[in-house]
């Protein structure tokens, strides 16, 4: 599957919670949520989906995996209620073509950065990518406990050289590392990098 493709994907489901969100009634969590199905039932179906590499907003057959870095809920949207969603909501068509619009360019440079850029840059790169998506407002000092494959790659680049890179970074006092944690020290400097 190419990179296109996968943003795509991840963009499509993004946006079809969000409108899900946005077009349906609220529902409390807490008043408990009555399901048609038993959980034997459920996990079948996505079992079945899992192991046909199923996506269905566009028909096609991928066989990849997600990882949560995160507490998440997951929703499954009937391909049928997607479908008649995009089909007859003008606006949800057009904040799916903006979102894919925007998500390709920035994967276009990230891309473009994974080709050329220097390691050093490109690890920098992946750490500052991480803080962007996930650092808390108030939080000043950021941490991420990520292992150091889902790391590489997202830096593109091997395990080894990964570690190797975070060693410097941490003996130049730019990250710490504490239980397996990356702390930010430095950021500005993160930041200014050369190839």
């Amino acid at each position: 599957m190419n990179a296109k493709q996968l943003i795509a994907t991840v963009a499509l489901f993004a946006a079809t919670g969000a409108a899900f969100a946005q077009s349906t009634e609220y529902a409390d969590p807490a008043a408990g949520f009555v399901s048609t199905k038993t959980r034997a039932e459920v996990r079948a179906e996505l079992a079945q989906a899992q192991r046909e590499g199923y996506s269905a907003n566009i028909g096609t057959t991928y066989q990849d995996t997600a990882e949560a870095l995160e507490e998440t809920d997951v929703a499954i949207i009937p391909k049928e209620d997607f479908d008649e969603l995009v089909n007859k909501n003008a606006e949800v068509t057009k904040k799916f073509i903006q979102l894919l619009a925007k998500n390709i360019f920035a994967k276009e440079t990230q891309l473009l950065g994974l080709a050329y850029n220097s390691l050093r840059k490109k690890v920098a790169d992946a750490i500052l990518l991480l803080q962007k998506k996930y650092q808390d407002n108030n939080d000043e000092n950021f941490a991420i406990d990520i292992s150091r494959e889902n790391l590489a790659t997202i830096a593109g680049t091997a395990t080894e050289s990964l570690i190797r890179t975070l060693s410097d970074f941490r003996s130049e006092k730019l990250i710490d590392i504490h239980e397996g944690r990356i702390n930010i020290l430095n950021k500005k400097k993160l930041e200014s990098l050369f190839n």
